[in-house]
């Protein structure tokens, strides 16, 4: 049995390689060609049956290894950002599998390029586990560790006397850790892009060029598979320059309706990407003296605004950049304007609201504020975010003192009753000595009053407990 003869054989069984039928046929064919050659060069070497007996065991058990590790389910590490592709059944078919390569090359170069390959992983998926629906991509992506599958069918043949590679339906299916973000934000499984209907096509007459046209239309939705991959897998900052380059580009796309989807969903997945990087970190009232960095703030802010005007978050952080900026009025602009895309038992205005009533010294009118707020909704972390505020203004301006009667009312309310005792005596005794705010005063000594008694009493509890 010549090279060439075994060399037909193996271009013939190469696309059943994935089967148990075509392991088998391998396994046949090992069997075949070594008993071959042992019975030619077995007699001139003076070896036994045995000896090549031995060699096809040997054989077998590579192949047989070979196999299995060539249909197993690729894995990710941890802290990787991994991305399957599954554009099926281009292993049986040189000519699919030659374009495939070729648009799963875009995204690997990509990844390069944008100095992403050492966290975007991109791995493609044996024949044998090809994704052939929604849930078993959900699955597969669970099972692997991946962040995005790519995945959808592949067609050869012939149109109009001419060969093509056809796709006739890129899917995009992603799976996101559990995210802490601002509240109102979802992030949904139909962020991740579909092209429905959409045939993409590679003519082989003119290969280059059909190539680099596909690669065209798909280049920004390849950036949109780095990003959101980035994105879902916590990265937002580094999503935001790889999401901002695809959408500033994808206006260009040759569909108009495919563009609009497009554009939308990406928009979305760009806010949530900020969001991540930004909403949360906003300035502290100790950052006013970096107007810069107030600056690069509000336009991140803006940029939020701009993407989803549905969201509350940018404009939450305008407030607080306007603010800073030495604007309140502005602040209360924008405040309002978070508010009207707040759900109604959202209580971030109520807080923001407050805390500029009690800064401008209007404490009556912050304290019905702050009561409006204690009966809605608010994160622990939202919290803490306004308690931390208060207490850097305090630090920064003593003279504000009527704030220790801000911080009072929340710790009474949500925090820490010890902590409100000393807010509360705190403010009395500044107010004392200013001779203002009478009413608040004896409201924040009947409240202290209150709080001592039932400290007392839970101390007198304990003691008889241990008596």
């Amino acid at each position: 049995m010549d090279i060439g003869t075994i060399y037909r054989i193996y271009r013939h069984l190469s696309p059943h390689w994935f089967t148990v039928k075509g392991l088998l046929a391998f396994l046949a064919v090992e069997a075949v060609v070594v008993m071959a050659f042992g019975a030619s060069a077995g007699a001139q070497a003076g070896a036994g049956l045995h000896v090549w007996g031995i060699t096809v065991a040997a054989c077998w058990v590579l192949t047989g290894i070979a196999w299995y590790w060539s249909r197993r389910l690729p894995g990710f590490a941890a802290g990787d950002v991994g991305i399957l592709y599954s554009l099926h059944p281009s292993w049986t078919d040189p000519q699919a599998e030659g374009a495939i390569e070729q648009l799963v090359g875009r995204v690997t170069v990509d990844s390069r390029t944008r100095a992403l390959a050492d966290t975007i992983k991109i791995r493609r998926l044996p024949p044998n586990r090809a994704i052939r629906d929604v849930p078993g991509a959900h699955s597969l992506l669970s099972e692997s560790g991946a962040i995005l599958a790519v995945w959808g069918p592949v067609h050869s043949g012939r149109r109009a006397g001419r060969q093509i590679v056809e796709l006739p339906k890129v899917n995009f299916s992603v799976r996101h850790r559990a995210m802490r973000l601002p509240q109102h934000i979802a992030f949904a499984r139909d962020l991740a892009l579909a092209l429905p209907g959409r045939t993409w096509v590679i003519e082989e007459q003119n290969d280059a060029v059909d190539a680099a046209v596909v690669a065209g239309n798909l280049a920004e939705v390849a950036a949109y598979n780095l990003g959101l991959a980035l994105t879902a897998s916590g990265h937002g900052a580094r999503a935001i320059p790889v999401l901002e380059e695809m959408l500033a580009q994808a206006y260009g796309m040759r569909d108009s309706e495919t563009q609009a989807a497009f554009v939308e969903k990406a928009k979305r997945v760009l806010f949530v990407a900020y969001a991540q990087a930004h909403a949360g970190r906003w300035p502290s009232f100790c950052d006013r003296s970096d107007q810069g960095k107030v600056y690069l703030s509000s336009m991140v802010a803006g940029r939020m605004t701009q993407l989803v005007p549905s969201e509350p978050a940018g404009y939450e952080g305008l407030a607080i950049c306007q603010f800073l900026a030495g604007n309140p009025d502005a602040a209360r602009h924008y405040s309002a304007l978070a508010k009207a895309r707040s759900p109604s038992k959202s209580a971030n205005y109520y807080y923001s609201a407050a805390f500029l009533d009690f800064w401008e010294g209007k404490v009556a009118r912050g304290v019905q504020q702050y009561r409006r707020a204690f009966r809605r909704a608010v994160s622990d972390d939202t919290l803490m975010r306004v308690v931390r505020w208060i207490q850097e203004v305090l630090g920064e301006e003593p003279d504000r003192w009527q704030l220790h009667l801000a911080l009072a009312m929340i710790n009474e309310a949500k925090l820490d009753t010890r902590v409100a005792q000393e807010e509360y005596q705190l403010f009395v005794d500044a107010a004392d000595r200013a001779g203002l705010y009478p009413r608040e005063v004896q409201r924040a000594r009947e409240a202290l009053a209150k709080l001592r008694a039932a400290g007392n009493g839970h101390e007198a509890a304990e003691v008889a407990a241990k008596a």
